[in-house]
């Protein structure tokens, strides 16, 4: 019995015939038979994924999976539930860290996060399994989003056998037409699981047809995993592969539209010469220069990036000027950034990920113009210091979220407040505030989550601000460093209430409650 789990515009692993439930009830009227599952799909839902393996693995009789053109994500895991997993050899497996579409506040986010972390372990057993690697190499695999032939899942052992057709698949004109219109890399790309002799039976055309939309797919997941940039003193330059002679270079992330002929300066400083489009040398840069092929300097640039800053090592700025960022991911484990020359710094999105290499902003304030989340840690149990001040714009909520105590929290030199009465400093972490004046003077201070400690650390005297939240009241509240600590107002804290020698509390002729 044949089960073909192909794509169409409409369903994918998990919905419609690629369901669980639908291969259910495939399986049962199968009655022991030797079964075909035929995949071409990129995927869907990891969980419906694990329940179709399941069920192939439970079957009775002999079952043998076929990745006929492609099984990526969640569909090449269905792939590992046959006895005999084969390869068509112009198929394509892909594999990579599970995604899922989030909403909600901080403290959600975060278990996504989590829940994440264990789908990834409960995938990676499954190929563990199929393979033979150990964890510390599939892993490696599943996070770099790894593509692979039939010959190269073959030599990992993610298949059993490649499917060599006698009469191979032709009349690549019926699938050039799907790729006729994308760059000429992708073209290559999509070339090379075709034959371009012109005869074509008819089991193989039938083939082709089903698969055209997952052709489709194929082309916008190349632009969105194959694509690299590299950012230049001239904007960004996209292109697939390493930047070397010849490479096709663009303007844009689709890849659509050639870079202009100029020469361009890398963060290394290497010289790229481009024209027509294309790489024509690359000069390494000046071997007597003080470099650190590390960083990427902004001294005599202002840098504004409209879309997520992606940054594994270090972005530094030792001049003014301005610095305009969407949102930035930190990832790596020396990933920093250095802004010392001071630049005015503005920041419209979402701040995540691993900052253990240090944070630098400068001590101008750094302009909250949107509502945004901080939720970045380091390792070792530091606390991320930051020397500027926050200024918050009006009717704007800046949120620090997911930096407990354990992964070091943060810390403030600099005031925070808001650009009128109107915005609002919600503290969903541990935050130690190391300033005399109060936080958020002008403004709205929330700070009354479970997950929320609010230390005052200065080593001389500090303002204590009154809460602004609905339900008052600081969830846990430390009074550390030294000299005295000042109410402004009646306070009151709902959890842990500390008080470390030698600071000490000024009441001001006001009282602090903790029940």
């Amino acid at each position: 019995m044949n089960i073909y789990l192909y794509d169409t515009e409409t369903d994918c692993i998990g919905s419609g015939i690629l369901s669980s439930a639908y291969i259910q009830t495939q399986l049962q009227a199968a009655a022991g038979q030797d079964v075909e599952v035929h995949i071409s799909s990129v995927g869907g839902s990891a969980f419906d994924a694990i329940a179709i393996y399941d069920l192939l693995k439970k079957y009775p009789g002999k079952v043998t999976t076929y990745i006929d053109a492609l099984a990526a994500s969640a569909a090449s895991i269905v792939a590992m539930g046959g006895q005999v997993v084969a390869m068509s050899k112009y198929a394509l497996l892909m594999i990579h860290k599970p995604m899922v579409g989030s909403g909600g506040n901080a403290d959600e986010l975060l278990k996504d996060v989590q829940m994440l972390n264990v789908v990834q372990s409960r995938l990676a057993q499954i190929y563990m399994d199929k393979t033979g690697l150990d964890e510390v190499t599939v892993n490696s695999l599943i996070n770099s989003v790894t593509w692979m032939t039939a010959d190269q899942a073959l030599d990992l052992g993610f298949i059993d056998q490649i499917e060599d057709y006698s009469q191979p698949i032709t009349n690549s004109a019926l699938i050039k037409k799907y790729t006729s219109a994308a760059p000429a890399i992708y073209q290559r790309c999509i070339n090379k699981i075709l034959n371009t002799n012109n005869n074509m039976n008819m089991e193989n055309k039938e083939l082709i047809d089903r698969s055209t939309s997952v052709l489709d797919k194929i082309m916008n997941f190349f632009k969105k995993v194959v694509n690299k940039q590299t950012i230049t003193d001239k904007g960004t330059l996209h292109h697939a592969g390493e930047l070397d002679e010849s490479t096709e270079v663009y303007q844009d992330e689709d890849m659509s539209t050639p870079a202009a002929a100029d020469t361009y300066t890398t963060a290394s400083g290497q010289k790229v010469a481009v024209k027509d489009g294309k790489v024509q040398s690359v000069t390494p840069a000046d071997p007597d220069a003080e470099d650190d092929d590390s960083s990427f300097e902004l001294s005599t640039y202002n840098l504004s990036v409209g879309s997520t800053s992606f940054i594994a090592e270090t972005l530094s700025k030792t001049g003014a000027g301005a610095v305009s960022m969407q949102e930035i991911q930190l990832s790596g484990s020396i990933s920093s950034i250095q802004f010392t020359g001071n630049p005015t710094v503005s920041l419209s999105g979402n701040f995540t990920g691993d900052c253990r290499g240090g944070i630098n902003f400068g001590t101008n304030p750094v302009n909250i113009t949107t509502s945004v989340t901080f939720s970045t840690w380091t390792a070792g149990n530091v606390a991320i210091a930051w020397a500027n001040s926050f200024l918050i714009a009006s009717g704007k909520t800046f949120t620090s979220a997911g930096l407990s105590s354990t992964l070091g929290g943060m810390t403030t030199t600099g005031t925070i407040n808001g650009g009128d009465a109107t915005a609002i400093f919600d503290n969903r972490s541990t935050y130690t505030h190391n300033n005399a004046s109060a936080p958020m003077s002008t403004g709205k201070l929330y700070c009354n989550q479970a997950a929320n400690t609010f230390i005052y650390g200065l080593a001389g005297n500090q303002d204590i601000a009154v809460r602004s939240d609905a339900t008052p009241g600081y969830q846990n509240l430390t009074l550390q460093g030294s000299g005295a600590k000042r109410l402004l107002g009646n306070v009151s804290v709902k959890g842990i209430y500390t008080v470390t020698g030698p600071a000490t509390l000024n009441t001001n002729g006001f009282a602090l409650t903790n029940p």
